[in-house]
């Protein structure tokens, strides 16, 4: 058994190890009571009221592509918090229609799953380690952003709203790749869009960047709301960063 799949066998969680039910590469899909969704992430009601056990549900249905592993910053020990050490997190996207200002429902859709593969806390977002967190992708209610993200952790039957903020567009072009996901600023984004988007696991990226994923827009990041902290390089062009506290 792999490592991935070790850490997604707590409490359950075997999501994305064995398939079930997969949705195929952007077509709309059926949800278990059988109400066709325009996207395979979206959630069977709204996130407010949605449970650890939905979210796992869910996404033992959906299909996850375009991942990488990386090294991130870590807290809860001396050596992370000297940032002498390291904690490492995979996350990969679901395999869906890229999401944009105009399409994302009410309820939300889950766009990538990651989880904490180290043995220390993650600094930026509080995950766990062997946690499960979820990215939701909601309707906008800032007319420049291409909508909401929360990034919400399971945890066995455990659920937390870890992180939340604008889902902001980096200005990178048109979408018209296989979806992606990954850590990243919106500079280091722009040495790999090409054409659309094209990730390579092994492309270089930073230890504290932002949550990344490819959208209709091209490249889209998660920006923090103000007093949590953004890691250098989030904030898009023409935008002040809210000061850090630590």
């Amino acid at each position: 058994m792999t490592k991935m799949s070790k850490i997604l066998s707590i409490g359950g969680l075997v999501a994305g190890v064995a398939v079930i039910g997969a949705a195929v590469h952007h077509t709309p899909s059926a949800s278990a009571a059988g109400v066709s969704h325009l996207f395979a992430g979206q959630l069977p009601k709204n996130l407010d009221v949605t449970t650890a056990a939905d979210l796992s549900e869910l996404a033992a249905r959906l299909t996850f592509t375009g991942g990488a592993e990386r090294a991130r910053l870590c807290s809860g020990t001396p050596a992370c918090d000297a940032g002498t050490a390291r904690t490492s997190a995979h996350i990969e996207a679901v395999d869906q229609l890229p999401v944009s200002a105009s399409n994302l429902p009410v309820e939300g859709v889950v766009l990538n799953r990651i989880v904490n593969t180290g043995q220390f806390t993650e600094r930026l977002y509080g995950m766990a380690p062997g946690a499960v967190s979820y990215t939701i992708a909601l309707p906008r209610t800032d007319s420049s952003a291409v909508g909401r993200w929360v990034l919400v952790e399971v945890n066995g039957s455990d659920r937390k709203v870890l992180a939340s903020g604008p889902l902001a567009s980096c200005g990178h072009g048109t979408y018209v790749g296989t979806p992606q996901a990954d850590f990243r600023s919106c500079t280091s984004a722009t040495t790999m869009h090409r054409d659309g988007v094209t990730q390579s696991a092994s492309a270089s990226t930073g230890d504290s960047d932002p949550i990344w994923a490819s959208c209709a827009v091209g490249c889209c990041i998660g920006q923090l709301r103000p007093g949590q902290n953004p890691p250098p390089g989030q904030i898009p062009p023409g935008q002040t960063p809210p000061s850090r506290t630590n």
